[in-house]
């Protein structure tokens, strides 16, 4: 749905906050390719499968002779994380 059809439905919906629903605008949002947020969504959750799959790997491997070693593991890689995502924010603010 791009930016002229959501504005030209706004115009069209009348005053008070109400909207129309008809049979034929339900099935028209929903052709088309996936928008982005749909993306990030499936992307995010994709990363974080991952990511809990990984420390159930770690978790099984050192399951009887290190156990302490998971932890640190886990705030390594969440310390790792917040560097990443301080570091993408200081690049997109400049």
């Amino acid at each position: 749905m791009d930016a002229a059809s959501v504005v030209a439905d706004r115009a069209s919906a009348p005053a008070g906050g109400e909207t129309q629903h008809s049979a034929e605008a339900f099935p028209r949002r929903l052709k088309g390719p996936p928008t982005d947020a749909l993306l990030a969504f499936i992307s995010q959750g994709i990363s974080s499968a991952t990511n809990f799959l990984r420390l159930v790997f770690i978790v099984r491997v050192c399951a009887d002779s290190q156990t302490d070693i998971v932890g640190v593991y886990a705030l390594g890689m969440t310390i790792v994380m917040l560097m990443m995502a301080l570091h993408e924010r200081l690049v997109e603010a400049s």
